[in-house]
């Protein structure tokens, strides 16, 4: 049994214009947490709204929580990071430390085809991302180390030769996908991205038969 409060998004059903996204937050009328004015005027309408972003104000930070089937990855914009193994520190029981979950980051990134951003020849290149390209400047004059993370974005079955951008071909698991068009969308959709790899039957299989 899975448990998740809010609703399904399928394919389409994601906010696109200002207005839908203005009104796509998750507020309970009875809820009695800090939130933004313009959000808290929502739950003032007495019915609240079950958007996908719910969003927690503290005193130090601010945390954006997806609010649906999906949870989190909702809106973690397809982004494949492993916890440091620093991470796992004595709150954590002695079956579930990095060295036991290890095998099961292994399944997700294979299923999930994670991979880094394809590389760019030059500034001209279609796949040239400026921002990408100023952070790893700015790591170099700092003399820090920089990588880039992986991603769980379609660029094509094989690692070594991406696909052409928005080409339509079918994915390791059959499912026809687009080839990244570099849009951004994955910020706000990355679950459609995520349903249109047909993953779901692979995880559970491998977690059944590790």
């Amino acid at each position: 049994m899975v448990i998740e409060r809010g609703k399904r998004y399928p394919m389409g059903s994601f906010p696109r214009s200002p207005h839908d996204l203005g009104r796509n937050f998750w507020v309970m009328p009875d809820e009695n947490r800090p939130r933004a004015k313009q959000i808290q005027r929502l739950a003032k309408k007495g019915r609240g709204e079950r958007g996908m972003f719910d969003i927690r104000n503290y005193r130090h930070m601010d945390v954006v929580v997806g609010a649906g089937l999906g949870g989190g990855s909702l809106i973690y914009a397809n982004v494949f990071l492993e916890p440091p193994t620093e991470i796992f520190d004595k709150r954590w029981p002695t079956t579930a430390k990095k060295d036991q979950l290890q095998y099961y980051y292994g399944v997700a990134k294979e299923v999930l085809g994670a991979r880094p951003i394809p590389t760019w020849k030059n500034d001209q290149d279609r796949r040239f991302i400026q921002r990408t390209k100023t952070f790893q400047d700015a790591a170099r004059e700092m003399k820090r180390d920089s990588e880039l993370l992986d991603l769980m974005v379609f660029f094509g079955n094989d690692f070594d030769d991406p696909a052409p951008i928005g080409h339509q071909s079918l994915n390791r698991h059959g499912a026809l996908q687009t080839s990244c068009v570099y849009c951004a969308e994955c910020d706000i959709a990355s679950r459609r991205l995520q349903a249109l790899a047909g993953w779901p039957p692979l995880w559970l299989d491998h977690l059944r038969n590790p």
